[in-house]
């Protein structure tokens, strides 16, 4: 049997709405139903909520979530008098020490916070890296946000390592197992980081040609998984299930004029994609807003005990840890956007002692519902790790 991976660091020198719900997909059908003032409510399993610095909810609900991710946590506030080592040359470092302090200044806060000193220095990264993505005061999407915090890390964060590969393939899924490992080594080897251990999967992409029948594959590293809302386009059409949304995010697509190694010649293919790496942390986001500029409101149900990936899986054994595959998740925070694509506003929930709360800017209160039809970025851990 192969016995895999080790692998170390090796370093170089706006208004809060009600939302009406619905059973039906809608296009930007958002109606004001209510006008909301919650006072912070102090309870043991509530933590401060954040101040809205003008239309900054979705930077508060993205940072709420990350606050939820525990590995991040323990990497950033391991030792509170030191901000980790960051790589010179990465103009994104700030980003590091400024969510280490968030971190470690809500910890001790008891009533909202205030993130000012956080937002400016993700002003002054975006204007330094030229990334023209937010301005002060306007909206923007959580979703984003979250990818570009994220990144922002990785940038800082990562170090050249050795990832060594053990064994000698027996079967034809532990040669899969092999290239999906030597795949990874060649994206990471030399950018390695607790983003990538932690918030990375991978996919699996076969092309098999309809000709000769042979199958090619490759692997490609992913931080969140965006899933599609099929028939969301079609006002009032029924809203479709948890799975028929994370099938069309994996679903096989024909192409015409591939170029087979095996035949010599143009044949027509199939892509098959799957994922063959399962991360830590998952992080899904349904894609609500269309290229006509719409947004999708529909109520995608799906366990949040139990979020089972396993019709998606590339393989029966995990080629990174030689163990049967983990993938059943657990939801721990959910981020909502009630609203249009022309505005809105961000809300998040939180799995805490057992209870769910919602966190709407300053504001904090235990709810029984949680999946709503403007559910849009979801967190997950495995169940069975």
């Amino acid at each position: 049997m192969i016995s895999f991976f080790a692998c170390y660091f090796q370093e170089k020198n706006e208004t809060t709405f009600g939302c009406i719900e619905s059973p039906r997909v809608s296009l930007d059908s958002f109606l004001v139903r209510s006008i909301r003032i919650l006072s912070f409510q102090t309870n043991s399993n509530m933590q401060p909520g954040l101040d809205n610095l003008g239309n900054t909810c979705f930077l508060n609900v993205v940072l709420q979530a990350l606050r939820r991710c525990t590995p991040l946590v323990e990497f950033l506030t391991a030792d509170p008098t030191r901000t980790p080592a960051t790589r010179p040359a990465s103009k994104k470092a700030p980003i590091v020490s400024a969510l280490q302090v968030v971190l470690l200044e809500m910890q001790k806060a008891h009533n909202s916070y205030n993130p000012s000193k956080f937002v400016r220095t993700l002003l002054d990264v975006i204007h330094a890296c030229d990334d023209d993505w937010y301005r002060p005061h306007q909206q923007a999407d959580a979703a984003e946000c979250v990818q570009y915090i994220l990144d922002s890390l990785h940038d800082a964060l990562y170090r050249q390592v050795s990832i060594t590969i053990h064994g000698n393939a027996l079967t034809r899924e532990e040669t899969s197992h092999v290239k999906a490992l030597q795949s990874w080594s060649t994206f990471f080897a030399k950018e390695y980081s607790p983003i990538v251990k932690h918030f990375n999967g991978q996919s699996q992409i076969c092309v098999q040609c309809q000709g000769c029948r042979h199958i090619s594959e490759r692997y490609e590293p992913w931080l969140m998984i965006k899933a599609p809302i099929p028939g969301g386009d079609q006002q009032g059409g029924d809203v479709p299930s948890f799975r028929t949304c994370l099938d069309a995010a994996f679903a096989a697509e024909s192409i015409e004029g591939y170029a087979c190694d095996t035949c010599k010649s143009p044949q027509n293919a199939v892509i098959h994609t799957r994922i063959s790496k399962f991360p830590n942390i998952l992080i899904l986001t349904f894609k609500r807003f269309t290229n006509r500029g719409q947004k999708i409101r529909g109520e995608i149900e799906w366990d949040l005990d139990a979020m089972n990936l396993r019709p998606w899986a590339a393989f029966s054994r995990c080629p990174f840890s030689n163990q049967g595959v983990s993938t059943q998740y657990r939801t721990f925070a959910v981020l909502e956007h009630c609203g249009s694509s022309r505005g809105g506003h961000y809300r998040m929930y939180a799995r805490e002692d057992g209870d769910w709360v919602e966190y709407d800017d300053e504001t904090a209160r235990k709810v029984e519902k949680v999946i709503s039809p403007d559910s849009y970025v979801i967190f997950a851990v495995p169940t069975n790790p």
